[in-house]
């Protein structure tokens, strides 16, 4: 009997532990499935993801950021590439024409070779000829180069001259200062007969003189004006051969003065 009333007793516990679980557990999933909780899992999501598209932007900008630094440093590296090539290049030129020139104050065009430039200059045949033909090529570039620089002079300082050749000295007188200072290069132009240089020169003269011809002779006639360029032309690239070839004894202003005159007589 004693045993009987202690197992009522037990089994009578366990079942209030039992229904006791039961309501715990029932509380506890009610918590867990309640709206603020489902709510607050989406804002802790959004929140990552917020965070995540700042990151995202910052990596993209950092990145845009190094793409144009590296941009920016690829430009300046190859200008400065370029900048030392421009000055390489016109190092050698210029070492070149120095050799060049100087082979020509002691033999005519025609003798000179790429090959004793090249050993002059102490440069490879390959180097000649990534700018230039030949000897004849060089004596060509260097005119042409030279013309240019004259044609320009030549221009702004018959722009000046408003069609009236007696103020033409100043005009003389730019032609013949900058022969003088290049007096090495104008010997080597007007001596050589190879040379097309005095040719150029009248050429270069006749585009303007024709102009001024035509303004204060509008009555000449095409033959005539003809005529006219060529007494002046070459008579005023004869006096300046003269002079060249006697070794500029005349100084640039006395025979300016003289071409200036005589241009005026037109």
């Amino acid at each position: 009997m004693q045993i009987d009333k202690e197992l009522k007793i037990v089994q009578k516990a366990l079942s209030q532990y039992m229904l006791w679980k039961g309501k715990t557990m029932r509380t506890m999933n009610a918590v867990l499935t309640t709206p603020l909780a489902r709510k607050h899992l989406p804002e802790q999501s959004s929140g990552f993801e917020v965070r995540d598209s700042s990151e995202s932007r910052a990596t993209r900008e950092t990145s845009e950021a190094r793409a144009t630094r590296e941009t920016s440093e690829a430009r300046a590296t190859r200008d400065s590439s370029e900048t030392r090539e421009t000055r390489k290049t016109r190092y050698t030129r210029q070492v070149i024409r120095d050799t060049f020139i100087e082979l020509l104050k002691k033999q005519p065009l025609e003798k000179v070779t790429v090959t004793r430039i090249c050993e002059e200059a102490d440069i490879s045949r390959g180097t000649f000829y990534l700018h230039y033909h030949d000897p004849y090529h060089l004596m060509e570039c260097m005119e042409d180069e030279y013309l240019a620089g004259l044609e320009l002079r030549f221009a702004e300082k018959m722009a000046a001259l408003d069609d009236d050749y007696s103020e033409s000295k100043g005009f003389w007188l730019e032609i013949l200062e900058e022969l003088l200072e290049a007096r090495e290069l104008a010997v080597l132009f007007f001596t050589n007969p190879n040379s097309t240089f005095l040719t150029k020169c009248l050429a270069m003269n006749r585009k303007y003189a024709d102009e001024m011809c035509r303004h204060k002779y509008p009555d000449m006639s095409d033959r005539e004006r003809e005529y006219n360029h060529v007494f002046y032309e070459h008579g005023s690239a004869s006096v300046i051969d003269r002079w060249v070839k006697d070794g500029f004894l005349e100084s640039p202003a006395m025979l300016a003065d003289l071409l200036s005159y005589l241009n005026s007589k037109r």
